[in-house]
């Protein structure tokens, strides 16, 4: 079963209760850093309510370039939180745009983020919550 947590104009999560997985739907279009910033931080304080094992994250809608400076945010803020809140894995479906893509990957490949959570890149959705 589940059920949408979190809804705005750019990010859709929903829980997936019986895994306890967040699957975050991103679509970015005119998103601007700090409207990624808040999405992050408001999934952010619902891992900490709600404790997700792991995020499955769709960005086949994600237009969005990570700056490097806002990739470094993620690592000091979100990323700590996340690993507070016990979550372990986490997917990435992907688009086809490289340098979104590229961003993305760098953003998990910052220091703290690939110490601690278990990070895969997928083709669908499907594969990524098996992964779970």
């Amino acid at each position: 079963m589940s059920k949408i947590i979190y809804d705005c104009k750019f990010l859709r999560t929903e829980l997936i209760e019986n895994k306890r997985v967040f699957v975050n739907t991103w679509s970015t279009e005119d998103m601007e850093p700090n409207d990624f910033m808040k999405c992050m931080q408001d999934v952010a304080d619902l891992c900490e309510k709600y404790q997700p094992r792991g995020i499955v994250v769709n960005t086949k809608q994600f237009r969005f370039t990570i700056p490097v400076e806002v990739q470094e945010w993620y690592d000091k803020t979100i990323v700590p939180i996340h690993i507070d809140a016990g979550i372990k894995k986490m997917a990435f479906v992907m688009n086809e745009d490289i340098l979104t893509q590229v961003s993305i990957e760098l953003t998990m490949e910052e220091e703290k983020a690939a110490q601690a959570i278990d990070t895969k890149f997928f083709a669908t959705v499907e594969d990524a919550l098996a992964w779970m």
